[in-house]
């Protein structure tokens, strides 16, 4: 499956929606799913990698 999200901007907060959505397609899915991004710092932000941490989805 492909998820797509557009937003105005790219950002921490945006980037945890897009992540959201992610879980949301995947439900029952309990393996990792690993994404890859860019070296942007929204990627790296304190918000994005507790969200990720918190819920053992992915790791950056």
């Amino acid at each position: 499956r492909t998820v797509f999200q557009e937003y105005q901007t790219l950002n921490d907060y945006n980037m945890c929606c897009f992540f959201n959505e992610i879980r949301k397609s995947y439900p029952n899915y309990h393996q990792k799913i690993h994404l890859i991004v860019d070296g942007a710092g929204y990627n790296k932000a304190h918000l994005v990698k507790s969200d990720i941490t918190f819920r053992h989805t992915a790791q950056i």
